[in-house]
């Protein structure tokens, strides 16, 4: 048998090896990591440019009935699990217990959402004109509901900032952005990413979803790494737990999508791919109220550039900030990810935006006036 016949077949030896290799570790982590959808119906809704999203519905429970549903909405390179994971970490949830009517989208490409082509060739745009807004109008039409409060977390509520820009800000009665920035003064844990930026021209997708299942039985070992350590703090948040929702609500992201993000970096500012639109011009002149949430310990965004929001809307908004961290009563500076899965989030944080909600709702008395909270 020659040289070359002997490479060629343990070659393929090797690659066969590692294909079943491959295999069989990704059943391993979809059959100790996998979580299961709990909502109570699922809507299918059709955007103006043809994306079929996923809405998750939970029905108020208990004797109490609040007045308008609440929107949730996820933040970038995540999907519905991001703020609806189990029963002991999902917002969702918690605000269906306390009688309201609870939403979860899966913005294009995410979870059951399908994009109206598969070129993965949509940005931040195509998700605040197109996704929400057809969320938001179903929402309504589905519960009778004239107005609903935006629960976002990250772009999550930068979607609800640009939402009162160039959506129909009378829809939303309340806001609550946690780690949201509208402004880029300081890079840090973004920094990193910027020099590979250069790559998203020549990539159909960045695979963050394979890279991080391949990655989940590292995160205990690389706790304290910049990579963990921008999404989170680590001292807040149990890192065997968070492989299982790394697993479920991490999904693959368009090169446009990101190069607007790179835009907005490299120029400090919050606008439209085609620099048309200043995402922070409607924050000036908002009535809606909005608490605005940071994190003493968020690497990825620093609670500047989140409060920068705060700062730019009017008082007579009713508007209130909070900084998460050991200065403001908290027991551990917040990561950016500690907002929902923080141990102690549920006990500490979630009745702080569920008492805002509460009061900001219309079958609720008159809203307190709003401290502002910081470090």
């Amino acid at each position: 048998m020659s040289y070359w016949l002997v490479s060629a077949l343990s070659v393929v030896g090797f690659v066969l090896v590692g294909l079943t290799l491959s295999r069989v570790y990704f059943a391993w982590l979809h059959r100790n990591h996998h979580e299961a959808d709990a909502s109570d119906e699922i809507h299918f809704v059709r955007t103006e440019d043809g994306a079929r999203l996923a809405l998750y519905r939970y029905r108020p429970k208990g004797d109490q009935r609040r007045r308008e549903p609440v929107f949730f909405v996820h933040g970038l390179g995540a999907n519905k699990y991001n703020l609806d994971f189990d029963e002991a970490y999902s917002w969702a949830r918690g605000f269906a217990r306390a009688g309201f009517d609870a939403w979860i989208v899966d913005l294009r490409g995410a979870g059951m959402s399908v994009p109206p082509k598969p070129d993965w060739n949509w940005n931040f745009d195509d998700y605040a004109r197109q996704d929400v807004t057809a969320a938001v109008a179903h929402i309504r039409q589905a519960t009778g509901a004239e107005r609903v409060h935006w629960v976002g977390h990250s772009m999550g509520g930068m979607l609800l900032y640009s939402y009162l820009g160039i959506g129909k800000p009378e829809w939303i009665r309340s806001g609550v952005a946690m780690g949201s920035p509208v402004r880029f003064a300081s890079r840090h844990g973004l920094g990193a990413a910027l020099k590979l930026a250069f790559l998203l021209d020549h990539i159909k997708y960045v695979p963050i979803r394979t890279a991080i299942h391949l990655a989940l039985p590292l995160i205990p070992l690389i706790r304290n790494s910049a990579p963990v350590r921008s999404q989170m703090n680590p001292d807040n948040i149990d890192l065997g737990f968070i492989q299982r929702v790394a697993y479920n609500a991490v999904h693959h992201l368009p090169p446009a999508l990101l190069k607007q993000f790179s835009d907005w970096v490299v120029n400090d500012c919050f606008r439209s791919a085609d620099h048309q639109v200043d995402y922070q011009a409607a924050l000036r002149e908002s009535t809606v109220p909005v608490f605005v949430i940071s994190g003493a310990g968020d690497i990825l965004v620093q609670p500047v550039n989140a409060k920068h929001a705060y700062d730019l809307m009017p008082d007579s908004s009713g508007k209130q900030y909070l900084e998460v961290g050991r200065a403001t009563g908290f027991g551990h500076d917040y990561g950016h990810i500690d907002f929902v899965f923080g141990r102690d989030a549920a006990k500490e944080l979630f009745p702080r935006v569920l008492e805002w909600v509460i009061a900001h709702d219309s079958g609720s008395a008159q809203a307190p006036e709003a401290p502002v909270v910081t470090a």
